[in-house]
């Protein structure tokens, strides 16, 4: 039984530990000095997150302006993906978010990520743009909420 919950800051160094690993199995690269920065220091920033006994689902998120939000990170576990957690992740995130007054969110993936851009695709999200960090192609959406 996958367990929901909303986790709002300040978060606990042992906290973002936890997230910082379960990251870092998804994205190699996700220094976790930039995974607590921006905990911190961005605004209204949320952590939705699923558990099963440990945690094995997040999705991070942040105000990019006044109703305008960003879902910036995301990721499930190997063995409990393909569950429809991070659908259940999303539909929180965004079922808060509408609680909160905000009326858009926006994300990018990579075009290589085919789940996660497939779900956003099929939830409402459209395209708005792209843009290279590095050699890698990254691809902008946006949902009205």
């Amino acid at each position: 039984m996958i367990d929901y919950d909303t986790v709002l800051p300040p978060y606990g160094s042992s906290f973002v530990d936890e997230l910082h690993q379960l990251a870092a199995e998804a994205f190699d690269d996700l220094d976790r000095a930039e995974l607590s920065w921006r905990l911190s220091a961005m605004p209204n920033a949320s952590v939705h997150a699923a558990r099963d006994g440990q945690l094995v689902g997040f999705k991070i998120g942040y105000a990019v302006a006044k109703e305008r939000y960003h879902s910036w990170l995301g990721a499930v576990r190997g063995p409990w993906r393909r569950q429809g957690i991070a659908f259940g992740l999303m539909e929180r995130q965004h079922a808060w978010l509408r609680s909160q007054g905000y009326t858009s969110v926006e994300t990018t993936t990579i075009p290589l990520n085919m789940p996660m851009l497939g779900l956003n695709l099929r939830v409402g999200f459209r395209v708005i743009g792209s843009y290279r960090r590095g050699e890698q192609l990254r691809v902008q959406l946006a949902k009205e909420l």
